[in-house]
């Protein structure tokens, strides 16, 4: 599979290109039965936006809509048990998050292979909205989906103005 990006100022269309292209991809290659696409934000507000965008996409009703936080921490919650294993952190403590630790807990997850591989099987489309907010622990989840799945990137020129990260 394959990865594009797109890259902008606010406002100059990255979100509608990322469309465009998500639906010329879903015309050529449509979903199978059990697949979704799967659509990652950092932030809510972004999520909030992109899920309405979707609802008049190709994909509308077959994606997911989701903060890399919140797909980090499925990921755990479903495979526990190989993080117990491991002997690592197993972050599903709510009243306490750690928003980075479950983010690099997932990414060890998702450098086993048969892990990857269910996420790719089951998520073959992977959208990535306003990625220029993310961290390293953040990057490193999106760059096991290179290569497996079709992964659509749309982010700022520059704009994290964390400056620790």
């Amino acid at each position: 599979m394959s990865t594009k990006g797109f890259t902008g100022g606010a406002g100059t269309g990255k979100t509608f290109s990322l469309l465009r292209e998500l639906n010329t991809h879903l015309a050529a290659h449509p979903l199978a039965p059990g697949q979704t696409v799967l659509a990652l934000t950092f932030m809510h507000g972004s999520r909030h936006r992109l899920t309405e965008r979707l609802a008049q996409s190709a994909a509308r009703g077959h994606c997911e809509c989701l903060t890399l936080d919140r797909f980090a921490w499925d990921l755990c919650r479903r495979w526990r048990s190989r993080l117990r294993a491991g002997g690592g952190f197993v972050p599903l403590d709510m009243d306490a998050p750690d928003y980075d630790g479950t983010c690099e807990a997932a990414g060890r997850l998702l450098a086993s292979e048969d892990v990857a591989e269910w996420v790719a099987a089951r998520y073959p489309v992977i959208i990535l909205d306003e990625f220029q907010d993310c961290a390293p622990v953040r990057l490193a989840l999106a760059q096991s989906f290179h290569g497996r799945v079709k992964l659509l990137v749309a982010a700022d020129d520059f704009q994290n103005l964390n400056s620790t990260n």
